[in-house]
């Protein structure tokens, strides 16, 4: 299997935020349908709706987060996630 570089999720709500240095993919539930982002993703604004994020980290555990909606910004192997 070919090394991928891991990419850095931040998750900002009004709570609090939460920082994923050493993410694979993080898959999230778009307007559209669902989205899932790799490293070396294109540069991409995400419209989030109601649904949860999915985070499989370096490790291989997924760890999964409720969420009501939001928006999404994806550039140089960093996903922002504002709730």
């Amino acid at each position: 299997m070919k090394f991928r570089k891991m990419i850095e999720c931040i998750v900002i709500s009004a709570k609090e935020t939460r920082v994923y240095k050493k993410v694979r993919s993080v898959s999230l539930p778009a307007v559209l349908g669902q989205m899932q982002i790799l490293s070396g993703h294109a540069e991409a604004f995400i419209q989030l709706r109601k649904g949860s994020i999915r985070l499989r980290k370096s490790n291989n555990q997924y760890e999964d987060a409720a969420i009501t909606g939001g928006e999404c910004h994806v550039y140089n192997n960093r996903v922002k996630v504002i709730l």
